[in-house]
């Protein structure tokens, strides 16, 4: 008799509805990054044929003109569908995911509260260029990412 349990694959286990709404607020987020992505793929293009005739100065991307159509797009993915997608999130994270979550945001904010004045009265003194939301934007979200990765992985 031979014992043909090692050479069957165990059965998968299948995904709970807690995990299917999780991995779906993911994929769903993901997916409208990356449509957000596509539209504002063109305007990067532009910027980087006009910096290489001279047109635009490199570092100007978020001066440079949208139209009005993608700006009411990426709005939308960012006013209305991305909160909808974080609240589907929230309510079917794990603990530790939260918890990394919840750090993740504090110290980006704390990040965000400490860049934004530094970088705003450096400007006010005429040593450091214009505070720019985005540029803060960009570094909190950042710190955010560091943070999260290494509270969640570590």
């Amino acid at each position: 008799m031979t014992d043909t349990s090692k050479t069957q694959s165990p059965a998968k286990t299948p995904m709970s509805p807690r995990a299917k709404k999780y991995w779906l607020s993911l994929i769903a987020a993901s997916a409208l990054g990356l449509i957000g992505g596509f539209l504002i793929y063109p305007i990067g293009y532009e910027l980087g044929r006009a910096a290489g005739s001279g047109e635009m100065p490199a570092g100007s991307w978020f001066e440079a003109p949208i139209d009005s159509t993608t700006a009411v797009i990426i709005a939308l993915i960012w006013g209305v569908a991305l909160p909808l997608l974080c609240i589907l999130y929230h309510k079917n994270v794990d603990e530790q995911e939260e918890h990394a979550f919840l750090w993740a945001g504090l110290i980006g904010w704390y990040a965000m509260v400490i860049i934004a004045p530094v970088w705003w009265v450096l400007a006010w003194a005429g040593i450091w260029p214009e505070a720019h939301v985005m540029g803060i934007f960009a570094i909190g979200m950042i710190v955010n990412a560091i943070v999260f990765s290494w509270k969640k992985f570590h």
